[in-house]
């Protein structure tokens, strides 16, 4: 019996230590009110950009606010992660993005792109009403419905470098965006926007082969597609027609009705149109040059503001095509450079016999940039100079 007693006297005497010593460290957890460091595994995941959140602290009498990465599971990531899918779609969506919802539970929420510059405003339609603010960092996912309010501007840059503008009042919707995904085919790699209304400048840097792996602006009734381009999309009603523009900046845009039987190419400095009846079937229009002021406006309006560019006004945008606006080399807009590119030193020609040796053409642009280059067969070694760049108006 005597055993007994002391057994549950020791007893007693060792749990009332125990609470005794953990309450003190709970009173303290709740009184720190310092943000945790958090980082991203960096073996499995990537960084995409800072999550802000709050809690309480000191024991519920104070608010903390602190930020936390935003980490995306890497492509192939090795089998020590033990990364789930579903957690790395937990960690994408956060605060106003948790309420975004993808168009199908097959569908996977992808991030394929982020807000550069933003003017106004402008919308992300999340389900089948709300409606969401964009803000400027805000990344951009596949399946996105996005609108832009009367005076509202918006850039995207895509992960695969390439570039959209949405102008004022305009609707737009990124379909497909497999050129942008970690899965990445390079044969295959797509975009396609659907412009439900208004107006979209296309930077296109990527090139896109045709049938398998492209990059196309559809509206209701035609379609544009590039390999590697500079272009201006807009669909609009006029009267009871609905017309779908194309204007290019450089390179060559194929428009086409809906369903790709009736095509034009339309080459830098020209603009066409497909224009459809409320009933029956569409038709091309003629296609025409763009004026210097036809021009200088259509940069005005769908050139925005984001790092490294510049803002013209129409009358700036003017000046720009009429005096030297690339630089390294310096040339005008729309002529082209010819570059002899891995030359050997010492070569007096252009040795495009050799393998490394290549002799390409880029165009200056309506925004002052060099287009991507396009590698010329080697019998075009004397259009370029062994060392020095060739500028001068373009041969085609």
């Amino acid at each position: 019996m005597r055993r007994l007693f002391n057994l549950l006297f020791f007893i007693t005497i060792f749990s009332a230590s125990r609470y005794a010593v953990a309450e003190p460290v709970t009173a303290l957890t709740d009184d720190n009110c310092d943000c945790p460091k958090l980082s991203c595994n960096t073996s499995c995941e990537i960084d995409q950009d800072l999550t802000f959140y709050t809690e309480k602290c000191a024991g519920g009498s104070k608010v903390k606010s602190c930020s936390k990465p935003n980490c995306v599971k890497i492509a192939n990531p090795p089998p020590s992660c033990g990364i789930s899918e579903s957690e790395t779609s937990s960690k994408k969506s956060v605060g106003a993005e948790s309420k975004r919802e993808v168009a199908s539970v097959a569908d996977e929420v992808e991030i394929v792109g982020r807000v550069q510059f933003i003017e106004g405003s402008a919308k992300r339609l999340i389900g089948s009403t709300e409606k969401i603010e964009i803000s400027i960092g805000d990344n951009i996912y596949e399946k996105d419905r996005i609108e832009t309010s009367s005076t509202g501007k918006l850039q995207i840059l895509f992960n695969s470098g390439n570039i959209l503008n949405i102008t004022p009042s305009s609707e737009v919707v990124i379909t497909e965006a497999s050129d942008s995904k970690s899965k990445l085919n390079q044969d295959k790699k797509r975009m396609l926007l659907d412009l439900i209304k208004g107006r979209v400048r296309n930077k296109v840097n990527q090139n896109y082969t045709g049938a398998e792996s492209y990059y196309r602006v559809r509206t209701r009734t035609a379609v544009a597609g590039v390999r590697g381009t500079d272009f201006v999309m807009s669909a609009f009603n006029e009267n009871e027609y609905m017309v779908s523009k194309i204007e290019t900046f450089d390179g060559k845009v194929e428009l086409s009705n809906i369903d790709l039987t009736e095509k034009v190419e339309i080459a830098r400095g020209e603009g066409s149109s497909f224009v459809s009846p409320p009933t029956g079937n569409g038709h091309l229009t003629p296609i025409y040059k763009m004026s210097v002021e036809q021009v200088a406006l259509l940069v005005s309006e769908t050139d925005f503001s984001s790092p490294g560019g510049v803002k013209k006004t129409t009358q700036a945008a003017r000046s720009s095509i009429e005096k030297t606006i690339c630089a390294d080399p310096a040339a005008k807009m729309n002529q082209c450079a010819w570059i002899c590119e891995k030359n050997p030193v010492g070569e007096k020609t252009c040795r495009t016999d050799l393998s490394q040796v290549s002799c390409v053409r880029r165009i200056c642009n309506a925004n002052g940039e060099w287009s991507q280059p396009t590698r010329l067969p080697s019998s075009y070694s004397e259009s370029c100079a062994p060392y020095k760049p060739i500028v001068k108006p373009c041969d085609y």
